[in-house]
């Protein structure tokens, strides 16, 4: 995604060991290597000291956003989360006025015409619009599984509109 976004970021293989969490499961990477380096990068450890560059790290090709009229554009399902929260290839700056102007982003058979800036925000079941962390928009369902309510999955289309 960030590379989608037109950033520039440098690659690294995290391969110096010392930072490593001991011993090194063969399935849970997130625990022993990931989390100990975000650890150290936070503390303000170079991330050269991780590893060297990749200078051809495999980037994975983002569908687009198509504009199909004055106030209204296609786009699709990302991903959905292991907690049923929908994630869109809408990013949050090219789509700023949602949070002032009107709009409904069409999903499955539901429309959801209510942005919120937090899951409590919404009532119990109800389906709203946030910004994701990584500014992308999310249909969520306050203590439900919006994907599951929704009928959707990865791959499926959603239409943007400002009213």
């Amino acid at each position: 995604m960030i590379f989608a976004r037109g950033k520039k970021p440098i690659v690294r293989a995290i391969t110096a060991e010392r930072y490593f969490r001991k011993p090194v499961s063969a399935t849970f990477h997130g625990r022993d290597v990931f989390a100990p380096v975000a650890a150290h990068l936070a503390k303000g450890v170079a991330a050269a000291r991780f590893g060297p560059k990749i200078d051809n790290a495999l980037r994975l090709t983002l569908p687009p956003v198509q504009r199909t009229g004055k106030r209204a554009w296609s786009g699709c399902v990302l991903h959905v989360d292991r907690f049923g929260n929908i994630i869109t290839n809408f990013h949050r700056d090219d789509f700023a006025a949602a949070g002032s102007s009107p709009f409904a982003a069409t999903i499955g058979m539901h429309a959801v015409t209510r942005l919120a800036t937090n899951y409590g925000e919404a009532a119990f079941g109800e389906p709203v619009a946030i910004w994701g962390s990584a500014g992308y928009l999310e249909i969520v369902v306050n203590q439900g599984n919006a994907a599951r309510m929704l009928g959707v999955g990865a791959g499926a289309p959603v239409d943007f509109g400002y009213l």
